[in-house]
């Protein structure tokens, strides 16, 4: 994901699926928020983790938020495929999209910054 070009794809199907997890009708929100993000690539990555972190911020601006200055908190991970196929237990949403669409990228956005700090 190095040149502009091969990231336009990326960032169009970040914000198309922000979209379609949405309520109907969602404005943009002006309230503080966390991120969590969990990166699973399908082969050892390129780049570092905390290059994922700003373009999802990025491609959800005017989407989800007005501006990703609002995120206040970010906790990422990537879990690459030997950490995860010899795993017995996943949840159950990982483990759908793990057979079914790999790979892919969990994020949860969450209006409570500091619930986890507490």
């Amino acid at each position: 994901m190095k040149s502009t070009k091969a990231r336009k794809p990326w960032v169009a199907a970040v914000q198309n699926a922000a979209k379609q997890a949405l309520p109907d009708h969602w404005e943009p929100t002006e309230v503080e928020l966390s991120l969590t993000i969990y990166d699973f690539p399908e082969e050892e990555p390129q780049g570092d983790v905390d290059n994922i972190i700003k373009r999802i911020q990025d491609a959800m601006n005017g989407i989800v938020y007005i501006d990703d200055k609002q995120v206040m908190r970010v906790v990422a991970q990537r879990f690459l495929p030997k950490d995860y196929r010899s795993r017995e237990v996943l949840p159950d949403l990982i483990a759908e999209a793990l057979v079914n669409d790999p790979p892919f990228v969990y994020i949860s956005i969450s209006d409570t910054p500091m619930e986890e700090a507490s």
